[in-house]
């Protein structure tokens, strides 16, 4: 089924022929070219083909969605929607399928001539593992599972204690516990002001055999954690953060045209190559088998994936520490290039910590972070005045008037060009008070003189001297457009951590604190 799309004469052909064409285009708010409208397959919102970034020059062969639904809750890209369940449907489920699968271990005879370790329907890891990645490599042979993933804890609950839930429970405030672990005091989350579903706040899921987790790395670059409430295994695999080039390489050259078509591929979650794959290319892999009453801690910039071999529950959230900051300016670098939308602004969060507790000035990774930041600020402002010969306005930010009051605070400081959060200034323009632009498309964002523009600043020239005059020269920033895949390697990291708690331990127990 091909992606909808809107006809000058008011018709629309795609998934339903029916459909109205939209009012308007969603990125420009103008009411033209009806027949350059592409409509969503997903919510029939409208968007001009030349106003998508990167821009559409050709109809999609298939169903196409806008930003907003791909990154909507429910919305995997890549998956289609299961069906609704309980816990003890979809156990049964995953029981019938696996026993059909496995039938020969689910035969009492079968069993019993075995002679031993192996019970009716206790299937080999080994086994599930090898079957698992016959039926990846393989073209002729489809089978279809369902997954529970991405679902809130708020919605359906966690399984862990809550304060609000469960007050007198000591484990509600246990730092182990996957609700408190992320606002542990050295958390750098505490100074991020937005509520981050997944990041802050856990997502719950409920695996079955053969579901799979794609290879991905965590938003920012962030360390992730990982609980086994109860079930069958869940097995790993790990791209250690100093391989992050050579495996996305050994991606590109394994499925070259998919990269071709959409060169953020990895970020969609959809692509799994197995590790002999990738050993074969030089790229490092571990792999580890979860079980119930283990975590799994991912590292910064790791890359990961794997499947679950039954029937299982697990509960993950995102956390950062001082150690994490330095990678997340290379993750942010590689949003801008893709195109794709940040989490968070990385600036605001470094602002937020100065101004929140000025003793992170006296700790060497926070200066390192800081002075980063005012040099690239202080490098991006020089270009931009550089651009026109007759340079550009400059006001400070409140002092700008802004275009739709009710648009939300984040769209107002994304880039309409690489959607990157411009906090501590942009660049607007009076064909369109709507929209900003990041300091490094300035001039790509419209093709209006520098008069027509204003360079809009939170902090001033002076304020970016100060932080470089008081913490030295510092490190140079690099630029998103460089050919260097190293812009977006940091430095060295392992791949995840595994272990277990005993969950009996007294909350006081200063071993199982979290850093």
């Amino acid at each position: 089924m091909g992606a909808s799309f809107g006809s000058s004469n008011g018709a629309a052909s795609g998934k339903d022929p029916s459909a109205p064409i939209p009012e308007r285009c969603e990125v420009c708010k103008l009411s033209e070219n009806d027949d350059k409208m592409l409509i969503c397959d997903g919510c029939n919102r409208g968007y001009h083909m030349y106003c998508l970034r990167p821009r559409l020059t050709t109809i999609p062969t298939n169903d196409w969605y806008c930003d907003v639904c791909i990154l909507g809750a429910g919305a995997d890209f890549g998956f289609e929607d299961g069906a609704e369940h309980t816990l003890e449907s979809f156990k049964n489920k995953n029981d019938k399928f696996k026993r059909s699968f496995f039938a020969s271990y689910y035969d009492d005879s079968a069993s019993r001539r075995r002679n031993g370790p192996l019970m009716p329907g206790n299937v080999p890891e080994e086994k599930v593992e090898e079957e698992f990645w016959r039926l990846v490599a393989s073209p002729f042979e489809d089978v279809e599972v369902e997954y529970g993933a991405d679902l809130h804890s708020a919605q359906h609950g966690s399984g862990f204690p809550t304060i609000e839930r469960d007050p007198t429970d000591p484990y509600s405030v246990h730092p182990w516990n996957l609700n408190v672990l992320p606002f542990q005091p050295r958390s750098l989350f505490n100074h991020i002001k937005q509520d981050i579903s997944g990041m802050k706040t856990p997502w719950i899921y409920v695996g079955m055999c053969f579901s799979t987790f794609c290879w991905h790395n965590e938003d920012h670059y962030t360390y992730s954690v990982n609980y086994m409430h109860w079930g069958e295994t869940k097995t790993w695999y790990g791209v250690p953060g100093r391989h992050a080039t050579q495996f996305e390489d050994a991606m590109r050259a394994a499925v070259p045209d998919l990269f071709k078509d959409q060169p953020d591929l990895l970020f969609q979650l959809v692509t799994m190559l197995s590790p002999g794959a990738l050993v074969a290319r030089n790229v490092d892999v571990v792999s580890c088998d979860q079980r119930a009453g283990e975590f799994v801690i991912t590292f910064p910039q790791s890359y990961h994936a794997g499947f679950n071999q039954g029937f299982n529950f697990n509960e993950a959230v995102n956390f950062a520490t001082s150690d994490w900051m330095p990678f997340d300016v290379p993750s942010v670098m590689r949003y801008q290039h893709y195109e794709r939308n940040p989490v968070f602004s990385h600036d605001e969060l470094v602002m937020s910590m100065c101004e929140s507790d000025p003793s992170f000035l006296r700790q060497k990774w926070f200066q390192d972070a800081i002075l980063e930041m005012a040099h690239r600020e202080k490098a991006d402002r020089a270009r931009v005045r550089s651009l026109w010969p007759r340079g550009v306005g400059e006001a400070a930010w409140d002092k700008v008037e802004e275009g739709d009051v009710d648009l939300p605070d984040e769209i107002k400081q994304q880039c309409y060009v690489c959607k990157a959060f411009s906090f501590l200034s942009a660049v607007v323009c009076s064909c369109s008070s709507n929209y900003i632009s990041c300091l490094l498309h300035a001039e790509t964002a419209c093709k209006c003189v520098g008069e027509q523009k204003i360079l809009k600043k939170r902090y001033t020239d002076r304020d970016l001297q100060d932080i470089i005059d008081r913490f030295g020269s510092g490190p140079s920033a690099g630029s998103i457009d460089d050919d260097d895949e190293q812009l977006y390697t940091s430095p060295l990291a392992p791949t995840f951590a595994h272990s277990r708690l005993d969950v009996s331990d007294a909350v006081e127990d200063s071993s199982a604190e979290a850093t």
